[in-house]
């Protein structure tokens, strides 16, 4: 009785890891950063294979809105964008990113062009 118990318990630990491996979390990251006198800004999100991305990059330079970036995946969304950049001028990059209509939690990116 003790073999059939531990054998089905085995038996069950085995048909659950296949549903745990397909699980994946979902995750985003946003970069700001200077070349020359470029702003580059990036976004990398992945996701479930069959989840949907759909992602916004706003770009601001003193406060005042200069560039937005759209854009829309499924699994996997990666986005470079680049905007003419001005020495000592601040730049904010804010993300707004949902998969399958559930908003991610990122933070903006803030900088000084050098």
């Amino acid at each position: 009785m003790k073999k059939i118990i531990a054998i089905s318990l085995v038996l069950i630990a085995m048909l659950a890891l296949p549903a745990m491996a397909l699980e994946t979390a979902e995750t985003a990251t946003g970069d700001l950063r200077f070349s020359g006198s470029s702003a580059i800004c990036g976004l990398y999100v992945t996701a479930s294979p069959d989840d949907e991305i759909v992602a916004s990059m706003i770009l601001m330079e003193n406060n005042r809105l200069v560039a937005r970036w759209n854009d829309t995946g499924t699994g996997t969304l990666r986005m470079n964008e680049s905007y003419p950049a001005t020495s000592g001028n601040r730049y904010t990059l804010i993300f707004d990113v949902e998969v399958d209509g559930v908003s991610l939690d990122l933070d903006s990116q803030m900088k000084t062009c050098p």
